[in-house]
């Protein structure tokens, strides 16, 4: 995620959405000019909408 972060998909506005390998996790993060901000990491049985009430 690091080295290609536009590499995967928006889901809302300017954040994106990235399955962490064999784990059942989401990280919802935003790319910014010099970094990677990071949102959320959920489980990926919660609800997806759940990480814009920690924006």
């Amino acid at each position: 995620m690091a080295a290609t972060p536009k590499l995967f998909g928006v889901i809302w506005e300017d954040v994106r959405a990235c399955r962490v390998g064999r784990f059942p996790f989401v990280v919802c993060y935003r790319v910014l000019a010099d970094c990677v901000e990071v949102l959320a990491v959920l489980h990926g049985s919660r609800n997806p909408s759940e990480w814009q009430s920690r924006a």
